[in-house]
């Protein structure tokens, strides 16, 4: 070791550093157990830990389909589960959401409706 270096490494830290500093930074600040989720695209199951949603404002989208269909769709997020030690390109932490999709058929064209007869006028 080089005096004046006080042992530090000059390598960059590792996914598995990562994982450890956040553990332990979990561990100190909540208390809460370690979660298993699994993460797209693989499915892999990876550590993390829930994180409580404070607010959430839940608005529908309305998707209008090529067939001229209208759909409405509104998720509701449960949860979160922040991942140890993954980040996206831009250093942000990484998670997984607990929800729920509700989804209604705003509009449907009549000919795509179950007992539709061309030419017949209801």
């Amino acid at each position: 070791m080089r005096f004046g270096h006080a042992g530090k490494s000059s390598k960059k830290p590792s996914f598995k550093d990562n994982a450890i500093r956040d553990k332990a930074y979990h561990h100190f600040f909540s208390g809460g157990p370690v979660v298993r989720v699994p993460m797209p695209p693989t499915g892999a199951m990876v550590d993390g830990f829930d994180v409580p949603v404070v607010e959430s404002t839940e608005r529908w989208t309305d998707v209008t389909l090529e067939d001229g269909s209208v759909l409405r769709i509104k998720a509701s997020i449960l949860g979160a589960v922040r991942v140890l030690g993954q980040f996206d390109p831009e250093g942000n932490p990484m998670y997984a959401l607990k929800s729920n999709v509700q989804m209604v058929i705003a509009e449907s064209p009549a000919h795509l409706k179950r007992g539709y007869t061309p030419g017949k006028t209801n």
